[in-house]
């Protein structure tokens, strides 16, 4: 989204994955490295002439978020006009090991500023770890379906399922 979106999506971290995976994104990542408008294009949800997120995308990592967005806005609904996706850590790397998620200092000195831009109905937490980050931000240890205010907005906060 460019500005605000009705749902923001949140996992760890980018992953930098070779090519022997499937498909792999390490090109991807050096080319967004060189680059800044391949990097401004992405940050639009475009990667060359294709959307990044969309229906049957490269990246399966993807497909339970668009889905959620078609299921709530419709088949024919573009990722980018009705949600976000961010991470707590903004480093890409092979895994999410040793990364201190619940405790992550990166989150907490950027994600405010996502948060605030965004400004989202619902965050939805692509991973445990990332749902339990936010419970104790809010001081919701243990729930799901919660709360989270930041600057004065405030949205609800759920794990999405995979």
């Amino acid at each position: 989204a460019e500005g605000e979106a009705p749902l923001l999506f949140v996992g760890i971290n980018p992953r930098r994955l070779p090519g022997n995976r499937y498909p792999g994104n390490q090109d991807l990542h050096d080319r967004l490295m060189k680059s800044k408008s391949a990097f401004a294009n992405l940050a639009q949800n475009w990667n060359g002439g294709n959307r990044y997120i969309a229906p049957g995308c490269a990246e399966k990592f993807y497909h339970p978020q668009m889905k959620v967005v078609q299921l709530l806005f419709g088949k024919d609904a573009k990722f980018e006009k009705h949600a976000a996706a961010t991470e707590l850590f903004f480093c890409a790397t092979p895994h999410a090991k040793n990364l201190p998620i619940e405790e992550s200092p990166c989150a907490d000195l950027y994600f405010e500023r996502v948060f605030l831009k965004v400004r989202p109905i619902v965050v939805l937490c692509v991973w445990q770890s990332v749902l339990r980050y936010f419970q104790r931000r809010a001081g919701a240890l243990n729930q799901n379906g919660f709360l989270l205010t930041i600057g004065g907005h405030s949205a609800l906060v759920m794990h999405l399922p995979r």
